[in-house]
């Protein structure tokens, strides 16, 4: 790298790489000219044409910077700010709330509740401590304190409904559901991009069909957790593409997934499930991550009548021995295989030693049932304890991914104890394992999804491509190095072969590592 000082009219210029332009175009060889943040030129630009900052990226590729259509980050930048698990894989913009958990919009009560519901997968804000209300009030947090990605927020079906009816388990009457798509409305006019929503968790599982349309109409557009990955799934897909019609809205499902074994192997059937929506007139498409397994809370494990109400009352019936084992017979009764799942994070310091170990394996060095693990885990942790588990076959997975209406989200979760290696690996792991090795995507597919195809599917107009005018938030790596680290057992191990990163024109990454800086900026809806 070489830099000049002078007052000249680019800010960088990057000289000699492959220019992928994030629309599954072809690459070229080409330069690329920055000012104020902005892509000016992509060509040709002559060496008496001189930049503040010039890199050589010969060999290298440089394409849009990666969008993350899914993350929980909500939090982490408040702790975090320069985020170095996603930048050092080339993501420029983190797009959150997601499956409708989250704490915009909020009142004193309900902010508390969700504290206490998901607070295990989010931890502690830090110095700023948890000071807003509304969605405006959070979205100024992250410009009063800088961020290194720039920030989109999906205000999440969680927050809105328990500020209006608390934890309530039954659905919303005519007059909650209005005062919700109020709160929605002045999401969307205070800078969200449309709300989340996630009916396999509680409260959002007491929703009826007419709260989703009711909310996702102002949203415009909405991410879903659908309410069933496993036997229920094709229904939830329709139930998904139902309400994105009637509410003229676009969808996506977040984190496809086949969650249940009599799913394997039949990929090709739910994407022509998907696909016969499409035919049917939703605009609905997917995110999903680039590994077989997933991770979420352990209570999210409980039946619904033990979830209900706040998460204080969850507390109750888990200290009340005759209601665990109610609870554990109804885990039971279920008929799902508990014993695989893998305990992700403890959530209490004297069960710490069952991290990593399967719920069988844990059950057992404990002296009780995989049933009776759940709820010791949930009850120990005071709802923090988090799990991993398996789900899509590598077979059903390379399927999923080649949809072309799938994008890449890495579904990161920023837990205080040990986390699952999407948060660290999922961008660079497409890369090196699905591009380049496997050749499942080419690579300017792969890069389509993690740029132009999130942009599109969010709304969001001056990112995700690489041409003049476009904001300059761009990811230089090397395709024959690039590889994700984190595994299962070391999950915070960074990605490497991303070379630079710049956000707004500003370098994020240099010479593959974090310089520290925030020029991310909070992207509002025009």
């Amino acid at each position: 790298m070489t830099s000049n000082t002078a007052s000249l009219p680019l800010d960088l210029i990057v000289r000699g790489a492959t220019v992928f332009d994030g629309t599954g175009s072809p690459g070229r060889r080409a330069d690329v000219g920055v000012r104020k943040g902005v892509i000016t030129a992509v060509g040709a630009i002559g060496p008496e044409s001189p930049a503040a900052r010039s890199v050589r990226a010969d060999g290298l590729a440089l394409c849009p910077g990666f969008i993350d259509i899914h993350s929980h980050a909500d939090i982490a930048l408040l702790r975090e700010p320069a985020s170095p698990a996603k930048a050092l894989q080339g993501v420029t913009t983190e797009v959150f709330s997601n499956c409708g958990l989250g704490f915009a919009p909020a009142n004193d009560v309900s902010l508390e509740m969700q504290r206490a519901a998901c607070g295990g997968l989010f931890g502690e804000p830090g110095e700023c401590g948890w000071s807003w209300r509304s969605v405006a009030d959070l979205l100024a947090l992250y410009e009063e304190r800088g961020v290194g990605a720039n920030v989109a927020y999906l205000a999440p079906h969680g927050a809105v409904r328990t500020a209006v009816l608390g934890a309530a388990a039954r659905p919303a009457s005519a007059d909650e559901r209005r005062r919700m798509a109020d709160l929605v409305r002045e999401a969307r006019e205070q800078g969200a991009w449309g709300i989340s929503t996630g009916p396999w968790y509680a409260p959002m599982r007491f929703a009826d069909r007419a709260e989703f349309v009711e909310l996702a109409r102002p949203a415009g557009f909405f991410a879903t957790h659908l309410r069933d990955y496993g036997e229920g799934l094709m229904d939830a897909i329709a139930e998904t593409a139902s309400i994105a019609r009637e509410a003229g809205a676009r969808a996506q499902v977040s984190h496809l997934q086949l969650g249940s074994p009599s799913l394997h192997g039949r990929a090709s059937d739910v994407l022509e499930a998907l696909e016969a929506e499409h035919r049917a007139g939703a605009e609905i498409g997917a995110d999903a991550y680039p590994y077989g397994a997933g991770a979420t809370l352990v209570h999210a494990l409980l039946p619904s009548w033990a979830t209900a109400g706040e998460p204080r009352e969850l507390d109750a019936r888990l200290a009340d021995a005759a209601l665990c084992v109610r609870m554990e017979a109804d885990l039971r009764a279920s008929g799902r295989d508990l014993s695989a799942l893998t305990v992700l994070g403890a959530g209490a310091e004297p069960l710490a030693p069952l991290e990593g170990r399967t719920f069988g394996e844990g059950a057992r060095e404990v002296g009780t049932s995989v049933e009776g693990l759940v709820c010791l885990l949930a009850r120990e942790s005071r709802l923090r304890a988090t799990f991993i588990a398996p789900h899509t076959p590598e077979e059903d997975l390379v399927e999923l991914l080649r949809w072309p209406h799938l994008c890449i989200g890495s579904d990161g979760l920023h837990l205080p104890d040990r986390t699952h290696p999407r948060l660290w690996g999922t961008f660079a792991r497409v890369l090196a394992r699905y591009a380049r090795r496997t050749s499942t995507l080419t690579l300017e597919e792969a890069l389509r999804k993690m740029t132009s195809a999130p942009a599109g599917l969010l709304g969001i107009r001056d990112r995700g491509v690489l041409a003049p005018g476009m904001a300059a938030d761009l990811t230089l790596f090397d395709p024959a190095l690039v590889q994700d680290h984190a595994t299962y057992g070391e999950p915070d191990r960074p990605a490497s072969g991303v070379r630079c990163v710049w956000v707004n024109g500003v370098a994020v990454v240099e010479e593959g590592r974090p310089t520290g800086r925030l020029p991310g900026r909070v992207l509002r809806p025009s």
